[in-house]
Parts: C-alpha cells; structure tokens; sequence
C-alpha cells in the first residue's frame, strides 16, 4: 500500500512529497517493529493486544487495572478488552477480582505466571528493536528521536 501511495503523490500538486515520503518510511518501521514483535509473541502463544494488557499491568503491578483503563489506554474496544482478558485468564496470565459489594467493579491483577512471560518477552522484543537501528550510529538514532519528537509536539 506504501508504495501505491508514493507512486500517485506525484499527481497532486500541493502535495509536500518529501513529507509524504518520511511518513510512509515511518509507517514501515512501525510495521516492522509490530512485524518483530509479533513474531516474537508467536512463539508463546501470545497476540499483541493480550502482550500489550499484560504490558499494561506490569506496570502497576501492586494496583491492577479496571478493564475500562485498557480500553482507555489503547485502542481496543471495550468488547474486546474483555475478549483478551477472558483468554489471558484462562491462560492463567491474569485474575479479575470482583468487588463483593459491587460485581460490576472489576480489579484486573497480572499472576506470577504472565509477569514471568513478560519478563521473558521484553528483552527478547527488545534486542529485535536493537537490531532493526542496527546499522544507524548512536548519534543518528538520538537525531531520529529528535525528529520524531518535533514531529508529534508540532501535532499534539
């Protein structure tokens, strides 16, 4: 799809063709890095919306999470921040608590088992982005940061 959309830039006038062109080598880095990354997940059965829940509550992980703070903090649906939850609980990588009081107050807390598979996974995704800027020095890869920075701080 990148490069239909680089091939007819050329036909609209107005069209800033160097920023179109930065965007769409953006666009496949990001895929490359999720390309890694789910390859990475593969191989324990893992999807990236459950990594990217299971991400979430390592983060807090003497708190847990609601199911709505996922639907808040990504882009999945309420719908499916249930899907994954149900299936990471069945794996036996999470535990909903409900509120005796209230069981429609949901607390989510990441178990021992998926805090292991987290641990395991992180270094592994991060050595694929390592290698992926690879061939960029130090000094281009801080420059790439900067840049990005702008970009999202001009847009915000």
């Amino acid at each position: 799809m990148y490069s239909v959309l680089r091939d007819v830039a050329y036909r609209y006038a107005a069209t800033d063709s160097q920023s179109i062109e930065a965007v769409l080598r953006l666009l496949e880095i990001s895929d490359l890095t999720k390309e890694r990354l789910k390859n990475t997940l593969e191989g324990y059965g893992v999807s990236i919306g459950e990594f990217t829940l299971m991400l979430l509550l390592f983060r807090s992980l003497r708190h847990g999470a609601s199911p709505s703070y996922f639907a808040d903090k990504t882009k999945f649906s309420r719908a499916e921040v249930t899907r994954l939850l149900k299936r990471l609980e069945q794996e036996g990588f999470v535990q909903r608590e409900y509120q005796k009081t209230d069981k429609r107050v949901v607390l989510v807390r990441l178990l021992t088992k998926g805090q292991t598979l987290i641990e395991i996974l992180l270094p592994q995704y991060y050595r694929e982005i390592e290698k992926l800027f690879s061939n960029l020095s130090s000094g281009d890869r801080q420059r790439l940061g900067e840049l990005v920075i702008l970009i999202t701080r001009g847009n915000a």
